[in-house]
């Protein structure tokens, strides 16, 4: 493949303000046996650190550069360079050659580097491009796309691992309060009682309006007959938020609000005199 070097690119300003690798780095990415057509072409690291016999540390500093310097772009997940002007030295010339950089650009990785290329290839504003544009767009579409495919699982996936961990940490401590006040020992991966805390935990309720369900019930119910009731299926079933709005009986009295404290340690209440 043949590539054109404008000897006018020794004058130009931007080019010679690089240093002695850069401007290596970008011939190299002009005339490596690797580019193709587009100036868009797959690239790993390694193949320049080979060819140039450069460490690959070496390599990624003159890269950083003349991407901060706007001589290229690079996608580092997919190793796909796009030099940004190279088709600027050596444009497409006919149909013929259009229907090779199309299928030269169908077997590259999919990147977002394609944009680049394709504004580029819109600023000449000729018409043999159309047909080539089109592809590069179509191909871009699926990129993107793809991108917020994985982004939009990556955050669902994310949000959910978050979401089980509170949840899980959530039904632990409610059930080891619930089974310290009862002396009960109901297991918290019970998935019935899992699913009873979650739903009321979705309806709004906190944590803290759980200890308190277990706290007032305790009260009304332990050593009564109504004991038996005192278990997670009752007490966070649909009844709960009745029996979060009940008053708190001690031994049969009535405590108002302005007289509760919780006892040492936050557990169960007392009458304040």
């Amino acid at each position: 493949m043949f590539t054109k070097i404008d000897a006018l690119l020794w004058k130009d300003a931007k080019f010679t303000a690089l240093d002695s690798d850069e401007k290596v780095l970008f011939i190299y990415l002009i005339t490596c046996s690797h580019r193709n057509m587009l100036g868009c072409y797959y690239l790993p690291k390694m193949y320049v650190s080979g060819d140039l016999d450069w460490s690959v540390k070496r390599v990624s500093e003159g890269l950083d550069k003349l991407l901060r310097k706007g001589f290229a772009t690079y996608d580092f997940d997919n190793q796909v360079v796009f030099v940004k002007n190279f088709l600027r030295y050596n444009p497409l010339e006919n149909q013929n050659q259009v229907k090779g950089a199309i299928k030269v650009s169908s077997t590259l990785p999919k990147s977002t580097v394609m944009s680049g290329l394709i504004d580029v290839i819109k600023e000449f504003n000729n018409p043999i491009y159309e047909s080539l544009i089109k592809g590069l767009e179509k191909g871009l579409q699926r990129v993107t796309e793809q991108v917020e495919v994985e982004v939009e699982v990556e955050v669902k996936e994310e949000v959910l691992k978050h979401s089980r961990v509170n949840s899980t940490t959530h039904v632990q401590e409610i059930v080891d309060y619930m089974n310290e006040r009862l002396g009960s020992k109901y297991k918290s991966t019970t998935p019935k009682t899992i699913t009873s805390i979650n739903a009321r935990m979705k309806e709004g309720f906190t944590v803290q309006d759980f200890k308190t369900v277990i706290d007032k019930k305790h009260y009304d119910w332990n050593n009564t007959d109504l004991s038996k009731f005192l278990r997670p299926d009752t007490l966070f079933g649909t009844k709960f938020e009745s029996y979060l709005n009940q008053p708190l009986v001690v031994n049969g009295v009535e405590v108002p609000d302005y007289m509760q404290t919780k006892n040492e340690g936050g557990k169960g209440y007392e009458k304040v005199e």
